[in-house]
């Protein structure tokens, strides 16, 4: 016997829906006399109905160094005049670094990565939790255009090391 019944009408009835072992090819597995029940999920109205679970908030601001009001700002002004000082002691330069070089050159870009991250997680999270602020949707939109601005600066290294021997390439890494 296989009965499903939608969660809305489970609720409003107290029905579950009921699946025979048999009948679901799970006999094998767990004995052709085995009953399955499957209690409805709450919906999402009845999860914005939940006081409790609208009073919960996450603090995002470890994200920006304890510092919501500016952290973001922060944190992109810094990636971004790291980014340029980046470009400027190592464009053009890949193929004669040394490997000690190239490990400073590659610590430098990890944390540039982690600011622009921890500014564009703290942006979308503050975000994700009121869509309809239009202040949160400035904010995650300038951490987008910054972020890619400062992307944009780094991209040379990429092409540089995609552009760079296998042997070379070895030998850096070696």
């Amino acid at each position: 016997l296989i009965a499903i019944v939608p969660p809305a009408a489970s609720r409003a009835t107290g029905r579950t829906a009921d699946l025979n072992a048999s009948s679901t090819g799970l006999a094998t597995l767990l004995g052709p006399a085995t009953r399955l029940t499957c209690q409805a999920m709450p919906t999402a109205a009845e999860h914005l109905n939940d006081p409790q679970l609208l009073e919960t908030e996450w603090d995002l601001a470890p994200l920006v160094d304890g510092d919501p009001e500016n952290g973001v700002q922060r944190q992109l002004e810094e990636a971004s005049e790291r980014s340029g000082a980046f470009a400027q002691a190592y464009a053009g330069r890949l193929d004669g670094l040394t490997p000690s070089e190239l490990v400073t050159a590659m610590r430098e870009l990890g944390a540039l990565s982690e600011l622009i991250g921890k500014a564009g997680s703290y942006a979308s999270l503050r975000f994700a939790t009121d869509t309809a602020d239009p202040t949160r949707g400035a904010m995650l939109q300038l951490v987008q255009e910054r972020a890619t601005e400062i992307e944009t600066k780094l991209l040379f290294f990429e092409l540089e090391w995609a552009a760079l021997a296998d042997a070379r390439a070895e030998e850096l890494l070696s």
